[in-house]
């Protein structure tokens, strides 16, 4: 399990982040080298929930990419 604090930035203006790098086998499908996201809180506590969440639709995201699917980021919420 991750630490509590891993994938989680916190911006100037104290809104917290999912921020995770993208594979280097995948990097191709996708328009940048990173995924990064407003977990929509100034909350710690709340950002740790909201990114177990994010995560695990990162991980599917990666994994339907691995499959010869395109990246679709619009799916992430």
């Amino acid at each position: 399990m991750a630490r509590p604090s891993a994938y989680i930035e916190s911006s100037r203006h104290s809104i917290f982040y999912f921020c995770i790098r993208i594979p280097k086998p995948l990097r191709s499908s996708f328009p940048r080298p990173d995924i990064r996201r407003s977990l929509e809180t100034k909350c710690r506590r709340e950002a740790v929930i909201r990114r177990a969440s994010m995560l695990e639709q990162v991980q599917s995201l990666f994994s339907s990419v691995e499959e010869g699917r395109k990246a679709d980021l619009s799916r992430l919420s």
